[in-house]
């Protein structure tokens, strides 16, 4: 059934039946809210990024502060004396 006025706020429709309608309709706006993301469409996007990058970058930063704990242990390491 097509609307037959142009209200944007009203559903006209013209019918020579009797008979009980119901309305359905989405709410398009503000749809992104809340969105999945674009990589995975499975995770929900924490500032506009993949749930999985964020852990990529957190696991990498891991990483990193871990070498470098591990190559300052290292150096701060007492040499080989010779006797």
């Amino acid at each position: 059934m097509d609307d037959l006025d142009s209200e944007p706020d009203t559903i006209t429709i013209r019918t020579d039946l009797f008979s009980s309608y119901a309305i359905a309709y989405v709410d398009t706006e503000g749809a992104d809210s809340g969105a999945k993301c674009s990589l995975c469409h499975i995770c929900p996007a924490l500032f506009g990024v993949c749930c999985f990058i964020w852990l990529v970058v957190i696991l990498a930063v891991m990483v990193i502060v871990i070498l470098v704990a591990w190559r300052r242990r290292k150096a701060e390491e007492p040499g080989e004396r010779k006797s």
